[in-house]
């Protein structure tokens, strides 16, 4: 729609919002009109929010103020009028681009007039504080009529109602307006992660100091002091035959094939047979690589000196008030806040970096998922616009097809026996995926008692979306026919087919995601292997202390992290904690392997009650495993952020050791690669039958 010459859109108004130029004379106020006008093609950054006397409106826009007030119309064609002067008097307008923060005084018995404190990015701007005379306001006066006819005494929602709380509504549908934490009255506009550290309790001594008198922190002097500080496997088991399984498990030792027969293994080995098949190549091999390392990862004495010195006494420990004072998690990236990272073009306007710090500190909305993943899995490029990546999504779907086709019109392939192993395999997985989500359940069936959905013919597929599920796989299959289809793969992609619905999107995602993480399905266990010893060593430098109890528990195998590393904690968490984490895990905001980072976290929350309460393998496991679905997401992944950060300047520091004196780091290069944020990839080498 063309907007007139020299006109711009009216799209919220309330009348009588006052400035009170004078405490002494209430004859000296000054009624006027606080606005929001827009521009033909601004965005919603770009939106003026301003006030005018009412006694400069011309008589034409003056009729059209007073029916947007009261109509509360914000798509009416006509509601246009000239830009509004800025030349009476206290009259301004700035763009929410330019908001910092709005202070809210609801009307009490000290305040007869609710009133707000506005607070621009420039310390040099002093605009007039806007009282809203509700009393003479119609559109506020109509609102609390109805409110009153609708009135429900066991409401919670029966606070008192005031003008300014249908402007901050407005407000909200076009920025992102949160509550600090600091002071509860202060609402930040389109807040970046730093004003959100800054405006938090932990970052200012004793914020609010309440007296009888009423007294309170002067937070708007807090807010002109700090503006500038703000703005400044073998997961491939499946594919081995049972005799070849079994011949792996009878070479093992004899306390393994105990482990093996105990109750808390086999809890997990239901899950993925190839848990087992790592306890006994444990006892074969690994065990003794990391009986080597031990000496070399877990620090001496005069190592922990130099890094006493440097980090405090108790620099091997997390801390409450650490924990407490770290970064708070903030909330989630919602449709409004993503949409102001692009321009018109669709291009990013902030860094790729300023967007992976917000969702890794906060996370997205499901609103935002579905367009957020395809960057973060790197399905479109970060450096594309709108149109671009239109064209690359429809190239994609057109590669999907081509795909699936390879598969689905071969009538010989049908007749292989890989094949059709692999299509069993699928069938037989997807049918106990997630099937508690109402998206996957079956469509008029009400499973018995006892029974399983589709246990006894799993070809027979009922629910539309496990099809899609079943293509997508047995695509991937074709696409990747040195891996195949592993145990494990149904856990990875039924989040992303969940938040996408879309097949070849879904498909496309998942090709990525396998890509890092394929290294946990390949046939020799080298990467899952790789990851367990990364992670002990972890342990034993980060940890020392509970490391050598589990030794003493005959746990420092870490078995209980298998499942966990295998689908990315998958079974330990919630749906929607699931879908967070992975969307942190994607950024690589510190590391490519900061999921190492979170197994590691859960030791260190848990470290006191493991060393003063277990004592053998089966209770460490047990406890672990029994923590699923406990976990506290936003702290684990505080406790993961403040582990990584100290353990990267642990390195530092020793580091600079090394150079002074010489001596052996006991940082080797696996625990090294643990600070790079490039992917760790590993690729199956060829196919593995049976």
């Amino acid at each position: 729609m063309t907007y007139p010459i020299g006109k711009v859109k009216l799209l919220y108004v309330k009348s009588k919002v006052y400035v009170h130029p004078s405490k002494n004379s209430k004859l000296e106020n000054i009624p006027g009109y606080l606005y929001f006008t827009h521009e033909q093609g601004a965005q919603d950054k770009d939106i003026l929010f301003g006030w005018i006397p009412e006694s400069i409106v011309s008589e034409d826009d003056k009729p059209i103020f007073d029916k947007v007030d009261l109509d509360n119309v914000t798509d009416d064609k006509k509601n246009f009028v000239r830009r509004p002067s800025l030349l009476g008097s206290f009259a301004f307008g700035i763009t929410i681009r330019n908001l910092f923060s709005i202070q809210i005084r609801p009307p009490s018995l000290g305040w007869w007039y609710g009133s707000i404190v506005i607070n621009t990015k420039t310390s040099s701007d002093r605009l007039p504080i806007l009282f809203f005379h509700d009393d003479e306001c119609p559109s506020t006066k109509n609102e609390q009529n109805r409110k009153n006819k609708d009135f429900d005494p066991f409401s919670a929602d029966n606070g008192l109602f005031w003008g300014g709380l249908q402007m901050l509504e407005f407000l909200g549908s076009r920025a992102v307006v949160e509550k600090s934490t600091l002071e509860e009255s202060i609402l930040l506009i389109n807040p970046s992660l730093t004003d959100l550290n800054n405006f938090s309790p932990t970052n200012v001594q004793n914020p609010t100091k309440s007296s009888k008198s009423g007294e309170s922190f002067n937070f708007n002097k807090f807010i002109n002091d700090t503006r500038w500080s703000v703005l400044e496997t073998l997961a491939k088991v499946t594919k081995f035959t049972k005799n070849s399984v079994d011949t792996v498990l009878d070479e093992s030792p004899a306390p393994i094939k105990k482990l093996l027969k105990n109750p808390e293994v086999q809890r997990v080995n239901e899950d993925f047979d190839t848990a087992r098949v790592y306890l006994a190549k444990w006892a074969m091999g690994v065990q003794e690589e990391a009986a080597k390392t031990r000496k070399q990862i877990i620090l001496d004495q005069n190592s922990r000196d130099v890094l006493a010195k440097e980090l405090g006494l108790n620099f091997d420990k997390l801390l409450p008030e650490e924990v407490l004072n770290a970064h708070e998690r903030h909330r989630e990236v919602g449709k409004i806040e993503w949409d102001s990272f692009f321009d018109k073009s669709g291009r990013l306007n902030i860094t790729v970096n300023e967007v992976k710090d917000r969702i890794f500190h906060g996370g997205l909305s499901n609103e935002v998922r579905p367009e957020a993943w395809l960057f973060l899995l790197e399905v479109v490029p970060w450096d594309t616009s709108s149109e671009e990546r239109k064209d690359i999504i429809e190239v994609l779907r057109v590669e999907y097809e081509a795909i699936k086709m390879k598969w689905e019109r071969n009538e010989r392939l049908w007749k292989d026996e890989y094949y059709k192993d692999q299509k069993f395999r699928i069938e037989k997985d997807i049918q106990r995926t997630d099937r508690h989500l109402e998206i996957f359940k079956n469509p008029n069936h009400e499973p018995q008692e006892g029974e399983d959905d589709d246990d006894f013919d799993v070809s027979n597929v009922k629910n539309p979306h496990l099809k899609i599920l079943r293509e997508i796989l047995l695509t991937f299959n074709q696409y990747n026919d040195k891996l195949g289809y592993v145990q494990g793969m149904t856990d990875l992609l039924s989040p992303l087919y969940v938040v996408l619905q879309d097949d070849a999107l879904t498909f496309h995602c998942f090709v990525k995601f396998m890509d890092r993480m394929e290294r946990n399905f390949l046939s020799d266990q080298s990467g899952m292997r790789d990851q367990m010893n990364t992670l002990n060593e972890l342990v034993q430098f980060m940890l020392p202390n509970l490391y050598v109890h589990l030794e003493k528990c005959d746990s420092n195998n870490l078995f209980f992290f298998f499942r966990m590393l295998l689908v990315w904690f998958k079974r330990e968490l919630p749906w929607d904690d699931v879908l967070r984490l992975w969307e942190i895990l994607w950024t690589d905001l510190y590391s490519s392997q900061f999921h190492l980072f979170f197994a590691l976290s859960i030791l260190q929350k848990n470290e006191k009650i493991i060393i003063d309460h277990l004592r053998q393998f089966d209770e460490v496991l047990k406890y672990i495993n029994d923590l699923s679905m406990t976990y506290n997401l936003n702290d684990q992944i505080t406790r993961s952020e403040l582990l990584f950060l100290k353990f990267r300047k642990m390195v530092e520091i020793m580091d600079v050791q090394k150079d002074k004196d010489g001596s052996i780091s006991p940082v080797n290069d696996k625990l090294r690669l643990l600070l790079s944020k490039k992917l760790v990839i590993q690729k199956e080498k060829e196919r593995v039958q049976g």
